[in-house]
């Protein structure tokens, strides 16, 4: 049904369906299904941005809050269903809507030397022959995704208003960040943050966020080094 930028798709709860695991992947597939004709649906409307899908059924469905509600077969048919979708249309609306960024009209080569990345002097005081502590580390990682990963490209980094955070300065305080994005047929995200405030304060931090299809946590990654007396590494994955 069609009405006020809205697509409905009514599914038919019948004794098939044994639980309502089974309605949920169900309503996944009439999602799946009806991309074409969302797609359409909206490029008649000149491109609607507010046009949403959603499912229905005749009776309301209750749900357990808990994620163990959901069975593991359930889920699977579920995951492999949205899969399929974007294996067939990287494009499609439901892939970028997993958690995914539009990549961006950089090349790699261009995104990897934006704002003069790799740098080799620092914006800050230093005594050091090597000011950069952590700079090595930035460049070894863009190598190895580059040289490991599949379709690795670049993506805004942006926060969720837009607001661009690719690079910032501070000349008064001597210090400047940068952070680049990518991603992969592997990880839907990978952020690289370095930020640099001389001999003060060197940092490199990286965060990888899995495609969903693997069963895989977040991995975070912070090498920090105060006044070149303190020094700190962390690796979170769990």
């Amino acid at each position: 049904r069609l009405s006020h930028n809205t697509i409905t798709i009514y599914v038919d709860y019948n004794n098939k369906m044994k639980t309502q695991q089974h309605f949920v992947a169900a309503a996944a597939s009439a999602v799946i299904a009806s991309a074409p004709l969302a797609h359409a649906f909206t490029s008649s409307n000149g491109g609607c941005s507010s046009c949403s899908v959603t499912v229905s059924r005749h009776s309301p469905l209750h749900m357990a809050p808990s994620y163990d509600s959901i069975d593991a077969q359930a889920l699977l048919e579920l995951e492999n269903r949205i899969s399929s979708v974007i294996q067939s249309d990287p494009s499609s609306p439901l892939a970028l809507s997993l958690g995914r960024h539009a990549p961006s009209t950089l090349s790699m080569e261009e995104a990897a030397a934006q704002n003069g990345m790799p740098w080799d002097t620092t914006i800050g005081r230093t005594d050091e022959a090597n000011p950069l502590l952590y700079m090595p580390f930035w460049e070894w990682q863009l190598e190895f995704m580059q040289d490991s990963l599949s379709n690795l490209h670049p993506i805004d980094c942006s926060t969720l208003s837009d607001t661009d955070v690719t690079f910032k300065e501070n000349k008064e305080k001597r210090a400047r960040i940068v952070n680049q994005c990518y991603a992969s047929d592997e990880y839907r995200k990978i952020r690289m943050t370095y930020y640099d405030a001389g001999d003060s304060v060197q940092v490199f931090n990286s965060v990888w966020y899995p495609d969903p299809k693997y069963n895989l946590p977040v991995l975070g990654i912070d090498i920090l080094s105060f006044n070149r007396k303190k020094y700190l590494a962390i690796v979170d994955f769990q």
